[in-house]
């Protein structure tokens, strides 16, 4: 989500659950995946921040034991400054989500 793009790329639906299951990924995936990010440049790795990386090892962790919770994710480090909430649609979007309920809940 941080790039647009996910962490295990495979040449096959048997190779990818297999890399999934492993947990075997890298920050190096598919540079062109997101425009922005490809036309600016950089390299996809160097876009995460050690603490983004330690985030996402600790979310992807196979054993579900180890694995962080959803509690301990959003009390990462990481996202210490992150906001409370955010605002992802525009005025648009929203008045179109707002008729689209209202049409399906009268």
């Amino acid at each position: 989500m941080i790039v647009g793009s996910v962490p295990f790329k495979a040449r096959s639906m048997a190779e990818l659950h297999e890399l999934i299951l492993k947990a075997q990924y890298d920050f190096e995936f598919q540079a062109g995946s997101n425009k922005r990010v490809a036309a600016s440049g950089k390299r996809m790795a160097d876009l995460f921040t050690p603490e983004v990386k330690d985030l996402i090892a600790k979310l992807l962790t196979i054993d579900p034991e180890k694995r962080l919770t959803a509690t301990a994710a959003l009390a990462h480090p990481w996202l210490n400054d992150a906001p409370d909430a955010l605002d992802i649609f525009t005025e648009k979007e929203k008045d179109l989500i707002l008729r689209d309920y209202r049409r399906l809940n009268p």
